[in-house]
């Protein structure tokens, strides 16, 4: 059986699962009294769940192409927002956002070529910019932040082509223990303190 047609029926097993979880949370969200003090946080968290459950499941059904699509369109949103946090220059941008395409493209396509010599070629990469420029003064700094946002985003992101079935059903336990531990705060109080830092 081929690598895709085990993704697409691992996405199968979890669509009633994560149908039934969504519907029993939309009803819970629903009724929840006016008075609950983050009743429209969580009513915002469950329609973005419910938006992002569907699209999840669905890049699974598509096989690779569309876990390939999922990884390197979450990459890129995400290199863009680590990048204004950071506040990098445009050369490291553009480092990171080509990596968040081309990395998840090499696992779907071809990966064996994702080894040593690409992990190498990555931290290269990171430095490319800063060398570039002549960046004697923050090059250094620059260049960690930059392999440090290639780690965190890109190379994490090819996990979901890489992982296969497995991917499913990763991505539905973070999905339930992020709910899970939304509900216990909520039942501690601890969601309270937390939101108040923010």
């Amino acid at each position: 059986m081929s690598a895709a047609l085990i993704a697409e029926e691992a996405a199968a097993r979890a669509v009633p699962l994560v149908a039934g979880v969504l519907g029993a949370g939309g009803v819970a969200v629903a009724v929840l009294p006016s008075k609950v003090r983050m009743r429209a946080e969580l009513r915002r968290r469950w329609r973005t769940w419910a938006l992002v459950a569907p699209v999840f499941l669905g890049a699974y059904f598509l096989g690779g192409g569309g876990t390939f699509v999922l990884a390197a369109g979450l990459g890129v949103i995400a290199v863009s927002e680590f990048v204004r946090m950071a506040g990098s220059a445009r050369g490291d941008h553009a480092v990171l956002a080509a990596a968040a395409v081309a990395l998840p493209a090499l696992a779907w396509l071809t990966p064996h070529l994702l080894d040593l010599r690409a992990a190498a070629l990555l931290l290269i990469a990171a430095a490319v910019p800063s060398l570039l420029a002549g960046d004697d003064r923050s090059g250094f700094t620059r260049t960690a932040r930059t392999a440090f946002g290639l780690l965190w985003i890109p190379v994490a992101l090819t996990g979901l082509v890489t992982l296969g079935e497995t991917g499913v059903a990763v991505g539905l336990a973070v999905a339930l223990g992020d709910v899970g531990a939304l509900g216990g705060g909520f039942a501690t109080g601890l969601p309270l303190i937390v939101h108040s830092w923010n």
